[in-house]
């Protein structure tokens, strides 16, 4: 019965969300999957949305834009944040989109397209995946002060995962943004050392810190990171 209830709720959000004109996915508003994090308090359940982390043992919900590749693959949910960054931070949009060589990102009959510098718009399910998943990313750090990217390696090559520590880089330190990456590639951890900011690489094993280093010790120790990562 308690779960009827929530599917009847969580339609029913989504039909006020639609009425008022939200292109909202029909999974806008269900838990996408949890995110078990550790503290003094030990191990605790967080439940992930599109938007938003809910601690699941507490109830209180934190504001912060999830990205996923799972995400990436919504159209219309990628045309609400497109609709979202143009209002909200036009001129970041610009400076991050220059980032990845792209002039422009807007919704054309309610679908996202990309807008190479040469050539005709380009609907953003037809770029290559990867291409797709950073202007995902790039869009989040222009809307959101709080940003968790789960596996930003998926469907990134080496060189997109550089573009995307120059693109942290740029955004951290202008936007102020936090960020917080779940990462299991060294590609994406060596690229994020370089950000010229603070911060720490965590590692974790069956829900225990093993230990927390500065992004620069991080750097120095970047070829016993490769080794340890096999192990976690």
């Amino acid at each position: 019965m308690r779960e009827k209830q929530a599917v009847a709720v969580e339609r029913f959000f989504l039909f006020l969300a639609q009425l008022a004109g939200y292109p909202a996915p029909e999974y806008y508003f269900k838990e996408l999957g949890r995110v078990y994090t550790c503290s003094n308090e030990g191990a605790s359940a967080v439940a992930v949305y599109p938007n938003e982390l809910i601690p699941a043992l507490r109830g209180r919900e934190v504001d912060v834009l999830y990205v996923s590749s799972h995400l990436t693959r919504s159209l219309r949910y990628v045309a609400s944040l497109i609709d979202r960054a143009a209002e909200t931070n036009p001129d970041c949009i610009g400076k991050a989109l220059d980032l990845l060589r792209l002039r422009d990102v807007r919704n054309i009959n309610g679908l996202p397209y990309v807008v190479p510098r040469e050539g005709r718009p380009l609907r953003i399910s037809d770029v290559a995946s990867g291409v797709a998943h950073t202007v995902v990313l790039a869009l989040a750090t222009c809307v959101a002060d709080r940003v968790f990217i789960d596996e930003p390696e998926a469907h990134l090559h080496p060189g997109l995962v550089k573009t995307l520590g120059r693109l942290l880089d740029e955004m951290i330190k202008e936007r102020k943004i936090k960020v917080v990456a779940a990462t299991q590639s060294i590609e994406v951890i060596d690229a994020f050392t370089h950000i010229d900011v603070e911060g720490s690489v965590v590692r974790l094993k069956n829900c225990r810190i093993h230990d927390q280093i500065q992004l620069q010790e991080a750097r120095d120790r970047i070829d016993s990171l490769y080794d340890d990562l096999r192990y976690y």
